[in-house]
């Protein structure tokens, strides 16, 4: 390899270098931001939700048309075999 090929070489990786760095740094000088800005949605959602209010609990996430899973009166079924039915 000659010396203008290392020259070129070593001048793209020092562009793609600066590049990279300044992406990030101004990706780093935005975190601050995005906090700042996470934080107050947060405070309005929690200042604006009614006491009693209708949110669902993270447990209601997974299943939202059981609402009542406790107060069911039905038990599982212990010790149950099924049949085939003949037509």
């Amino acid at each position: 390899m000659s010396l203008t090929g290392i020259i070129v070489l070593v001048l793209v990786a020092v562009i793609i270098l600066s590049v990279l760095f300044a992406l990030f740094h101004i990706f780093i000088m935005l975190l601050p931001v995005a906090v700042v800005a996470i934080g107050i949605i947060w405070l309005l959602l929690k200042l604006s939700a009614k006491k009693g209010g209708n949110m669902p609990s993270s447990g209601d996430f997974d299943n939202p048309f059981n609402k009542n899973k406790s107060t069911s009166k039905r038990k599982k079924a212990r010790n149950v075999t099924t049949k085939d039915v003949d037509k």
